[in-house]
This record gives C-alpha cells, sequence and structure tokens, in this order.
C-alpha cells in the first residue's frame, strides 16, 4: 500500500519539488528532534534485549550492506550482456549512478551536520561496535534503501519488491539495535535512499524520452 501510495503520489505531482521537500522536512526534523524521547528510547530497549545470536546477525548485516550496494548494478549489468538486454543494461547504468550520487550525498550531509553517535552523547549506552564517522544520517541505511528502491524499479515484481524492502528495514533495525545511530538517523536514510534513487530514475526518464 505504501509504495502504491508513493509511486502514484510521484507520478501526478512536480516529482522534482516534491523529492526535495520531502528531504529537506525530514532533514529538518529529524535533527531538532535529537532530545526526543522517541528518538533515543527504541536504542536502549534494544540494549536491554541483546543477545549473542542478535548481535552477531547485526554484525553480519552491517558489514554486508555497502558490498552488495556495490555488487547491485554490477549483478545487473552482468545480466544485461548475459541476455543482451540493453534496457537492463542502462538501468544498471543509472542504478550505479544514484548509488555513487546518494552515498556521497549521505557523506556530505554527515560532516556538514557533524551530530554525534548517541553513545557519544549518553554513556550509558553500549554500542556494539564503534564508528569514527558523524552520526546523521545513517550511511547503511541510505545505502540499503538505494539499493531497494533501484531493485524495485527495474523489475518491478513482488518477490523484488518485498525481500529488498524487507532487508533495508532490517539494515536500519540494526544499526539502532547496535545503538550507533538515532530512530532520526536512519528514517532520515531511508528517506534519502529512496528518494534519490527515484529522483535518479526519473531524470533518466525524462532524457530518454527527449531523446526519443
Amino acid at each position: 500500500m505504501f509504495l502504491t501510495y508513493t509511486w502514484s503520489t510521484f507520478r501526478n505531482m512536480n516529482r522534482l519539488r516534491v523529492i526535495f521537500l520531502w528531504m529537506f522536512f525530514v532533514m529538518m526534523s529529524s535533527i531538532s528532534a535529537q532530545h526526543r524521547n522517541w528518538d533515543i528510547k527504541p536504542l536502549y530497549y534494544f540494549q536491554e534485549h541483546r543477545n549473542g545470536l542478535g548481535n552477531t546477525t547485526a554484525k553480519i548485516v552491517n558489514i554486508g550492506v555497502y558490498p552488495l550496494t556495490a555488487l547491485e548494478p554490477i549483478c545487473e549489468f552482468g545480466m544485461g550482456v548475459y541476455q543482451k538486454d540493453s534496457l537492463l543494461k542502462r538501468k544498471a547504468y543509472v542504478n550505479g549512478l544514484s548509488i555513487a550520487f546518494v552515498m556521497g550525498l549521505s557523506t556530505l550531509c554527515k560532516y556538514t551536520i557533524s551530530r554525534p553517535r548517541p553513545y557519544e552523547r549518553y554513556p550509558d549506552l553500549i554500542p556494539i561496535t564503534i564508528e569514527h564517522t558523524p552520526s546523521f544520517p545513517s550511511g547503511h541505511t541510505t545505502a540499503a534503501f538505494t539499493m531497494a528502491t533501484n531493485l524495485s524499479l527495474s523489475f518491478k515484481k513482488w518477490y523484488v519488491v518485498l525481500p529488498a524492502y524487507t532487508y533495508a528495514s532490517v539494515v536500519g533495525l540494526t544499526r539502532m539495535y547496535s545503538g550507533v545511530h538515532y530512530t532520526s538517523d536512519v528514517l532520515a536514510g531511508a528517506l534519502l535512499g529512496t528518494g534519490s534513487s527515484l529522483l535518479t530514475y526519473w531524470i533518466n526518464k525524462k532524457l530518454q524520452g527527449r531523446r526519443h
């Protein structure tokens, strides 16, 4: 339902304006929310319910995010070459550009906003791992939702969309479970990844339309 609503909204409105307003609103509201209970309470909840299996799972999921995101357009391009599908090869190229763009934008936001990690502000919050970059937005979540949206736009099958977004959601939850990101960091990463992927897809469609 959410995906259908989001897609219909972008088809019927000024997409570019909606994307940037959406991303700006989320970032500004997230930054102002850093002292609210909803932003930090889930991290304490996860900390109280950690166990060995959960810790190991979180570490494995987080280690795999960036390699999987990088492999996504490479595998798509390989499929395009094997199937002699020029459209799939172009989609792989566009998806690669969207990943490069959003990760650059995420890094720029991190160092411009320079938000401390939750465990740096709350000493009683013990992280599973130590990160050496600023907190906002979550880069792992951004990458995971970019990959999920890219796959959903490329293949548009429920058996691709559902696992892709389930995996991306698990990534976001594990970042909070690990104690390295606020709730708002994860939400901002999800919206940044999704919005940037949709933006790149829309720009490509416009360029293709002009060529034809």
